[in-house]
């Protein structure tokens, strides 16, 4: 539960602080995790509530890689990803990685969320639009 409170309160910074005067205004919103009971909620609850949810999603369903066991290697994987104008998430690169097939269990995990997007909108109209997402590998404390 605290890795997802860490990589939530990660994820939300980048969003609210990745913003731009062009993205701020009527009609214009960040991309957002498509979950059905958020739905209803005003801009800013709806972007907490949906990153926790996709944030508890991705933790769930997070193997530790056994490199990265065998060799204790803990750390922080930043994912940039894209959403676009139809809000599939595309183009997923390794910004930082950690090694030990930590980098492509973080991509494998996101992958499964690819087509759960709503895209972001500047003026009204849907536009593509980069994100960034830190996923943080803790070892199991004994």
């Amino acid at each position: 539960m605290k890795n997802v409170l860490t990589l939530f309160l990660c994820f939300s910074f980048v969003v609210v602080y990745g913003q731009t005067d062009s993205n701020k205004g009527p009609g214009n919103t960040m991309p957002y995790y498509n979950v059905e009971e958020c739905m209803d909620l005003p801009d800013q609850e709806r972007l907490m509530c949906t990153n926790k949810e996709m944030l508890e999603e991705i933790y769930s369903n997070l193997r530790y890689p056994s490199d990265a066991l065998a060799n204790r290697i803990e750390g922080k994987v930043v994912l940039a990803f894209m959403i676009d104008e139809e809000g599939v998430l595309d183009e997923i690169t390794i910004k930082r990685d950690i090694g030990y097939g930590c980098g492509e269990e973080a991509i494998r995990v996101l992958q499964e969320l690819a087509n759960d997007w709503t895209p972001a909108y500047i003026n009204g109209e849907p536009t593509k639009r980069p994100m960034f997402l830190p996923i943080t590998f803790q070892l199991p404390r004994r």
